[in-house]
C-alpha cells in the first residue's frame, strides 16, 4: 500500500516500481520508540493525631528523558484530588501520586498512607471529698488509662486560687473543684475529670449557763449547759472541765466547788467544737456576833439589857438577829431587855 500503519520500532523501506518498464526506486523511514517512564514517590507515610491535625506528603518525580515534561496528579479518600507536587491533607486514607511525562505520555504511580491516632485516654479525678475541723487535708486519687499501646500518659491538675500539680494523686487543704487532665503524649489526645472538695467547718454553739454562787446554805449549784448547731447532721457531745481536775460528759453539771467550769460542745460529725465558761464563786464569809457583857439581876435590878451586835466584811451583807434563852425565850432584835 502507499501508506502503512505500524506499532513496532525499526526501519521501514518503501520500494516504488514502474510496472511499465520494470524500473524501481527505494526510500526508508525509521520508527523509533520512547517508552522511558518517569519515577514517582508519594513520600513517607504520615499520622494524624489530636495535636497533628494535618500532614504534608512530599511528592516527587524524575525522568531520564531529556525532554521530560512532568506533571503531578494526586487522588485520595472521598474524591480528593490535587495537581501539585506536595499536598497537605487532614483526612486519613491512601493518597496516590501519578507522575506523567507529557513529552511521551509515560507515567508512574506511588502511594502513601495517612493514618489517624485520635485514641483518647481516660481520666478519673477520684471521689469527692470533704474537709472538716479535724480533716484538714484530703487526698484525691487520680488515675488514667489508654488502649493506645504506645501511650505515654502525663497528669495535670488545676484547682482553686491557681492550684496546679503534675502528679497522679494530690493532697489538698482547700475547698473547691479540682480538675485532672490526662494527656497521652504519644498522640496529644487528652481527657478530663473533676472532683469536688467541700468544707464542713460549721461550729456548734456552747453555753455553760449563768455564773453561780456557793454559800453557807447553798452547798452545791447546777450549771445548765447547752449546745446547738445549724449542721443538719450534727452529733453533739459535751465535755466539762473545772478546778482540781474536774471533768464530766453530761450537758448539765452539779458542783460544790468554786472555780471556772468550761463546757466544750463538739459536733462529732465534723469535729468542730465551741467552748463556754461559767464561774462558780463562793461566799462563806461569816459575820461576827457579840451578845454584849454578862449582866446580873438583883432585888433592885429586875431587868437588864443585853447590847447585841454583829458585823461582816461582806460588802453585800444583810444581817439579821435571833436570840434564844431560858424557858423558850426568843427575840429578833439586835438588843434585848
Amino acid at each position: 500500500t502507499e501508506d502503512i500503519t505500524v506499532s513496532e520500532a525499526g526501519t521501514y523501506t518503501l520500494t516504488v516500481t514502474d510496472n511499465d518498464n520494470g524500473c524501481s526506486a527505494m526510500s526508508s523511514a525509521d520508527v523509533t520508540e520512547d517508552e522511558n517512564s518517569p519515577t514517582a514517590d508519594a513520600g513517607l507515610n504520615a499520622e494524624l493525631t489530636c495535636t497533628t491535625l494535618e500532614v504534608t506528603l512530599d511528592g516527587s518525580g524524575s525522568s531520564t528523558n531529556p525532554d521530560a515534561d512532568l506533571s503531578y496528579l494526586w487522588s485520595g479518600p472521598n474524591g480528593y484530588s490535587a495537581s501539585t507536587e506536595d499536598i497537605t491533607v487532614s483526612e486519613a486514607g491512601t493518597y496516590t501520586l501519578t507522575v506523567t511525562d507529557n513529552d511521551n505520555g509515560c507515567s508512574a504511580m506511588s502511594s502513601a498512607d495517612v493514618t489517624k491516632d485520635e485514641n483518647s485516654p481516660t481520666a478519673d479525678a477520684g471521689a469527692n471529698a470533704e474537709l472538716t475541723c479535724t480533716t484538714l487535708e484530703v487526698t484525691l486519687d487520680g488515675s488514667g488509662s489508654s488502649t493506645n499501646p504506645d501511650a505515654d500518659l502525663s497528669y495535670s491538675w488545676s484547682g482553686p486560687n491557681g492550684y496546679s500539680a503534675a502528679t497522679e494523686d494530690i493532697t489538698v487543704s482547700e475547698a473547691g473543684t479540682y480538675t485532672l487532665t490526662v494527656t497521652d503524649n504519644d498522640n496529644g489526645c487528652s481527657a478530663m475529670s473533676s472532683a469536688d472538695v467541700t468544707e464542713d467547718s460549721e461550729k456548734p454553739s456552747a453555753d455553760a449557763g449563768a455564773n453561780a454562787e456557793l454559800t453557807c446554805t447553798t452547798l452545791e449549784v447546777t450549771l445548765d449547759g447547752s449546745g446547738s448547731s445549724t449542721n443538719p447532721d450534727a452529733d453533739l457531745s459535751y465535755s466539762w472541765s473545772g478546778p482540781n481536775g474536774y471533768s464530766a460528759a453530761t450537758e448539765d453539771i452539779t458542783v460544790s466547788e468554786a472555780g471556772t467550769y468550761t463546757l466544750t460542745v463538739t459536733d462529732n460529725d465534723n469535729g468542730c467544737s465551741a467552748m463556754s465558761s461559767a464561774d462558780v464563786t463562793e461566799d462563806s464569809e461569816k459575820p461576827s456576833a457579840d451578845a454584849g457583857a454578862n449582866a446580873e439581876l438583883t432585888c433592885t435590878t429586875l431587868e437588864v439589857t443585853l447590847d447585841g451586835s454583829g458585823s461582816s466584811t461582806n460588802p453585800d451583807a444583810d444581817l439579821s438577829y435571833t436570840w434564844s434563852g431560858p424557858n423558850g425565850y426568843s427575840a429578833a432584835t439586835e438588843d434585848i431587855t
